[in-house]
């Protein structure tokens, strides 16, 4: 008798564990505030290591800081001709580095704001930065299928990686947590993986059918996310190098990241919506609308409405700007 109803005691007990999980709230995006300051439309977004602060580059040749705990500017960078394609915070968070126009890429102490120097390349256009999580180097993606990397001791470039077809252009570039490997991404539809301190290719990823422009590695290593031009995202072992999924996207994908624990995974593209994605499922776990597109014309344009993503370090804020010229943070709760 005793065990018969213990028997059903835990029948009960795992339906109504059964019963919970499925009423579990699912992933959500709350919208907390909006940025406007930036007057053509938003190329990309950086925050700083310890999350207090976001930069912005857009198409008006601006940079912008803000404080997050505010919502309000605290610096804004002198207006360069041109736009402004990429940017990103040094691992200490001291510097901050934007491409500058022809091939130069700027930067900032950022305890002061004031320049510290410049790296100059002839190369092209540079379309993607990331730093060293050490600090000592700066990778920058050029034209002509090369990828720069800078000495942040002396600004002086070190290395010259090719490999990417030298007819297209690279468009991103991401280290790994431990700093030995080095994705790229670009024109030629595949991404890279770099051995940093050879300067040699140790793995291809081939599935994208058109360009890609966004790379990012998890928190782990053991993963790369790109994104592209063909309306997918896309997953790739460190590991074993082989693909691990692809997600249809329903538009061209313009920035990817991971959140702190490597678990979800958002996106930027694909009409006005910003999409998060569980990383071991592969399924979209939330979505939300990052402005009105009603005045928007292009059928390309509509496509590539939101630019650019960032997950706070902290994992509970998600930043989107886009072509409206604004930028958007979402409160993240799981």
């Amino acid at each position: 008798m005793v065990r018969t109803k213990r028997a059903v005691a835990l029948v009960l007990v795992g339906l109504l564990t059964g019963v919970a999980a499925a009423r579990r709230p699912a992933d959500d995006l709350s919208p907390r505030c909006e940025l406007e300051g930036h007057t053509e439309q938003i190329l990309a977004l950086a925050f700083s290591p310890d999350g207090t602060r976001l930069a912005s580059a857009a198409d008006d040749g601006r940079v912008k800081v803000w404080d997050v705990t505010t919502d309000r500017v605290v610096w804004t960078g002198a207006r360069v001709q041109g736009s402004v394609w990429c940017l990103a915070f040094s691992p200490d968070g001291k510097l901050l580095a934007a491409e500058w126009g022809a091939g130069r890429v700027q930067l900032w102490a950022t305890t002061t704001w004031r320049r510290v120097d410049v790296c100059r390349d002839r190369q092209g256009w540079i379309k993607g930065l990331a730093f060293s999580p050490d600090g000592k180097l700066l990778a920058s993606a050029q034209g002509a299928g090369r990828i720069a990397l800078w000495d942040t001791a002396t600004y002086e470039r070190v290395a010259t990686l090719d490999g990417h077809d030298p007819k297209e252009d690279v468009a991103a570039v991401a280290f790994s947590p431990d700093g030995k490997l080095l994705a790229s991404a670009g024109g030629d539809k595949c991404v890279r993986l770099w051995d940093v301190a050879k300067c040699e290719t140790t793995a291809i990823f081939e599935g994208h059918t058109h360009w890609v422009r966004t790379v990012a590695f998890s928190p782990d290593g053991k993963i790369v996310a790109s994104g592209s031009n063909d309306e997918t995202i896309r997953l790739w072992s460190t590991v074993t190098h082989q693909p691990v999924r692809a997600m249809t996207a329903g538009g061209v994908i313009m920035s990817v990241a991971f959140s702190p624990d490597g678990t979800r995974l958002v996106a930027a593209g694909g009409g006005d919506r910003i999409r998060v994605w569980d990383t071991g499922t592969g399924k979209c776990v939330a979505t939300a609308v990052h402005g009105d597109m009603s005045k928007v014309q292009s059928p390309l344009e509509k496509e590539m409405y939101i630019t650019a993503v960032a997950f706070r370090p902290n994992g509970r804020t998600i930043a989107s700007g886009g072509r409206n010229r604004v930028i958007k943070l979402w409160n993240w709760n799981r």
